[in-house]
């Protein structure tokens, strides 16, 4: 038996992260960019600014002499010279003697690094990680599919009645609190089934490939639920890559062309399944989640992305890399072969 994931680490943590590296790259990129900043200049050019008394501080080193000028604005720098009276020029000159001469910045460089740059490596690794966490988060598409259609419920001339149930399958830390919140705040019906499918799966029958079995037990108590409080048509948040995804499993695992339908009647249940968001890929329900703020619940199932479905997904990233149109070109062959309930006149 696998052992059950702890729950993800949660938002803070991440942005902690971002924050460490923005911090590391001021500290050891921003010296080097800077580097530039130092004007050089001849021996005679120096020792003219001293005779004019145009010298604020100056650093004297064995490989080189900084030196500023009196409002301190420009750095600039020479080579050394066999010269004995070069210090007591200096001091009549009114001149400085300093260990460090501090490097200045140009305003703009000092407004892109100080100000631009976080923000721009702040805003990419969050956009970045928040995706990351988005594909970690169970129920994004189901929350999606939920949103749209309290929204449609508005204006759909049907006028049909909108509840939301949720199959708790017995994985600890699954907390679907916020989820509840969110369909009370919206005047959504909501109902939690708690069941023992984890305990059946995992710890009875300890199963080497438990998705299929896990799938068909969560469908049953759906289907139970839904037959409990009268409900006659069932919305999966199934989207096109979940699609694309499935005909490929049945192909490569099984040497069959097959996907689920667009939409189905279940005779012995006695209700039908449609999939509203199948023309919507992944990304584009992972970035609607985040701009509504939609609650998700992180999954801790052991089986997370260590399933058949993610092989295949990172099999299509691959190829997607040399083949940009693959999902679609896979989709539309589904369309025109057609699969079963997915061509013309299909319901």
């Amino acid at each position: 038996m696998k052992e059950v994931k702890s729950p993800k680490k949660p938002l803070i943590y991440y942005y902690c992260i971002v924050l460490l590296i923005i911090f590391l790259f001021n500290l050891l990129v921003t010296p080097l960019l800077t580097r530039g900043q130092v004007t050089e200049v001849d021996y005679g050019t120096f020792m003219e600014m001293t005779q004019q008394k145009q010298i604020g501080a100056v650093q004297v080193e064995d490989s080189q002499i900084l030196f500023t000028d009196k409002e301190g604005l420009t750095v600039y720098k020479t080579a050394p010279m066999e010269d004995p009276n070069l210090t007591q020029r200096l001091y009549d000159s009114g001149a400085e003697f300093t260990r460090v001469i501090e490097e200045p910045i140009s305003p703009i460089w000092s407004f892109l690094l100080t100000f631009i740059l976080p923000l721009v490596i702040f805003a990419l690794l969050g956009n970045y990680m928040s995706k990351k966490m988005m594909q970690q988060m169970g129920g994004k598409d189901s929350m999606a599919l939920l949103a749209a259609l309290r929204h449609l419920t508005r204006y759909h001339p049907s006028r049909f009645e909108l509840e939301a149930i949720t199959i708790d399958m017995g994985f600890p830390g699954m907390d679907f609190t916020p989820v509840r919140e969110w369909c009370a705040e919206r005047g959504v019906p909501y109902t939690l089934v708690k069941t023992d499918i984890r305990e059946i799966v995992f710890d009875a029958r300890q199963e080497e490939n438990p998705c299929s079995l896990c799938s068909k037990m969560r469908r049953g108590a759906l289907n139970d639920a839904m037959r409990e409080r009268g409900c006659n048509k069932l919305a999966l948040g199934h989207h096109f890559d979940d699609a694309v995804e499935t005909f490929l499993m049945n192909l490569l695992f099984t040497g069959q062309m097959g996907c689920f339908k667009p939409a189905t009647y279940m005779s012995r249940a006695g209700v039908w399944q449609i999939r509203p968001l199948l023309y919507l890929g992944e990304g584009t329900i992972a970035s609607f989640v985040r701009e509504e703020g939609l609650p998700l619940v992180p999954t801790t199932c052991p089986e997370d992305k260590e399933s058949k479905r993610e092989e295949i997904k990172l099999l299509i990233k691959r190829l997607s890399a040399e083949y940009p149109d693959l999902k679609d070109k896979v989709f539309g062959a589904m369309q025109r072969l057609p699969l079963d309930g997915w061509g013309k006149g299909a319901p």
